[in-house]
């Protein structure tokens, strides 16, 4: 009788211990999508021409408050000072495979930072943007060294670990992009690149990837 008395009390304990816990907890923080929240970074990228010439600068601009909407909940969230470990590519896509061409171009830094990476077979410039008064900013140029038919992208890593709730463990972050407000940014440029990975990429995945195509000339 004594053993069931124990266990008996030792379960009530553990579910009073549970039932307490979650009062420490806000209750966005248990919901059916794991805690996954999904950001999408504005971004501008200009001149929003479809050709450059070889010593033009691209611009790329980025200037957005740490309230950002997830598209998950369609709630707001105070993201702050996170580094959203993102990257942006240059692809030269008039070539089958595509190849890199993050040095065809030089880099400009003004506003934030962004570097050049060099891995074994290919390269991307890391962002880290700079945070102050509540925002995200972020402005760099580019200059095109080569001729041909390019491809600019963003991306980010998936499922990034963050706690900017300080309240909710296990909360995990994807970060999309919106270039240029939706706009089309040249995606029939696609269509023309001999790598079939690329001529047949779907427009949804070029939106939410911040995809430019653009070509440079003498």
């Amino acid at each position: 009788m004594k053993s069931i008395v124990s266990k008996t009390a030792i379960l009530f304990f553990f579910v009073l211990l549970f039932s307490s816990c979650r009062l420490f907890f806000d209750m966005d923080c248990i919901n059916g999508d794991k805690n996954n929240y999904e950001f999408y970074l504005p971004f501008t990228l200009y001149p929003a021409q479809d050709t450059f010439h070889i010593n033009d600068t691209i611009w790329l601009h980025a200037d957005f408050s740490d309230e950002l909407l997830d598209s998950n909940s369609l709630n707001y969230y105070k993201v702050e000072n996170q580094t959203f470990r993102s990257s942006l590519f240059f692809e030269r896509i008039d070539t089958s495979p595509r190849l890199d061409a993050n040095p065809d171009f030089l880099l400009l830094n003004d506003t934030g930072y962004i570097s050049f990476v060099q891995f074994p077979t290919a390269s991307s410039f890391d962002i880290a943007y700079l945070y102050v008064n509540s925002r995200y900013k972020l402005h760099a140029g580019f200059v095109p060294g080569k001729t041909g038919l390019y491809a600019f992208n963003l991306g980010a890593v998936t499922y990034q670990e963050v706690d900017f709730q300080k309240r909710c463990p296990g909360e995990l972050m994807n970060v999309l992009f919106n270039l240029n407000s939706g706009a089309e940014n040249n995606y029939p440029f696609m269509a023309l690149s001999p790598d079939t990975l690329i001529n047949s990429y779907p427009y949804n995945k070029f939106t939410y990837n911040g995809y430019y195509c653009f070509y440079v000339v003498e």
